[in-house]
């Protein structure tokens, strides 16, 4: 169950960590402005598939953590199937519900039925090559990050093999004792 959780948490930073960078980035250096909206259609077609990943990843990740703390509550067996009935969908409803108002909002985009408040941020061509290189940049280093940590664990795990002793107990020392 741990490992399992290990994978979701290491899920969970390659989805969301560069979007929330890449949102800074672009609000610091081009000094915009981004509502709701514009978060919305400026991911929904192209990155749709990493929003609903964080969606799943995020709940799953939830639902493995509630389960390790109900679990040692004596009334946790009687209540898990009715628990997992009401927390399991959560993560899907919130998928769909982006899914669906992404299609929404890109429709009436495309329609021009948005209010002007609500019109998207047009990014120039050195903008869209500024995130599209802060994206991959932060993958990069989120992969160079966790390449790291393993090998310093497999070369500390190495390390602690190596340095084990092993003390042999010969009969006439267990005699003597």
């Amino acid at each position: 169950m741990e490992a399992c959780a290990d994978r979701f948490w290491i899920g969970f930073a390659y989805f969301l960590f560069p979007y929330l960078v890449t949102t800074f980035l672009v609000g610091f250096v081009f000094k915009l402005k981004l509502n709701y909206v514009d978060g919305i259609l400026s991911t929904y077609p192209a990155a749709a598939w990493s929003y609903v990943c964080v969606a799943l990843v995020m709940g799953i990740h939830g639902n493995i953590g509630a389960h390790a703390v109900l679990r040692m509550r004596p009334w946790y067996p009687r209540l898990k199937w009715f628990l997992v009935a009401i927390l399991a969908p959560i993560p899907l409803c919130a998928a769909l519900g982006y899914l669906n108002g992404g299609s929404v909002l890109y429709r009436a985009w495309i329609e021009g039925k948005l209010e002007p408040d609500d019109l998207p941020h047009t990014l120039a061509n050195a903008q869209r090559e500024f995130i599209f290189s802060s994206h991959l940049s932060v993958y990069m280093s989120l992969t160079a990050l966790f390449a790291f940590v393993f090998l310093a664990r497999a070369v500390r795990l190495r390390i602690m093999e190596k340095n084990k002793t092993i003390h042999v107990i010969t009969r006439t020392e267990r005699l003597s004792r």
